[in-house]
């Protein structure tokens, strides 16, 4: 066991505390300041490297314009552009024709015996039918077919559809779910 028996007077220990907790302000100071230093010197290396790759692509596309390369390619991007372009109408339109079909096959399926379709319009959201039917129980029929079909979300006739009982000239419109 060791031990040890500090015989200093009190303000001597007191003035050799304070010199020690000076130094360690003075380390703790100096490495503040040499980590910004490091710091700025990194940011004005950085700021240097931006500037001087900033040089060589202004060199690089003033170049390219004076041999008409930077032309040929901004043309070329812009006729792909354009084509990505056409490209998405073309396939929206094939998209809804696709659908059209589908509720054509679907409205086709639907019609009984004795029914007959004139005109079938298809609008945004809404089918329009005119047709002909021997009897009210066929229109009848081709309504309540509609009306349950899942695919459909409305069945709009006018009262006239319905007041004869032979030889019915018809008009449904239809709203289509989305």
């Amino acid at each position: 066991m060791k031990v040890t028996i500090n015989l200093l007077p009190s303000n001597k220990k007191e003035e050799i505390r304070v010199q020690q907790l000076a130094g360690m302000v003075f380390e703790i100071g100096f490495s503040a300041v040499a980590a910004i230093a490091v710091f700025v010197i990194f940011l004005f290396s950085c700021l240097f490297i931006i500037d001087m790759q900033e040089k060589i692509i202004t060199e690089e596309t003033i170049q390219l314009e004076k041999v008409n390369v930077y032309g040929e390619v901004r043309k070329t991007y812009d006729l792909v552009d354009e084509y990505y372009k056409n490209t998405g109408q073309l396939e929206k339109g094939l998209s809804d024709q696709v659908s059209q079909v589908l509720i054509l096959e679907k409205v086709n399926g639907l019609i009984p015996e004795n029914l007959f379709l004139e005109e079938i319009s298809i609008m945004e959201g809404k089918i329009l039918i005119k047709g002909f039917s021997s009897s009210r129980d066929s229109l009848i029929e081709f309504r309540d077919k509609l009306e349950g079909d899942e695919q459909f979300d409305s069945v709009e006739a006018p009262i006239s559809n319905f007041t004869a009982s032979e030889n019915i000239n018809f008009t449904f419109t239809i709203g289509i779910k989305k």
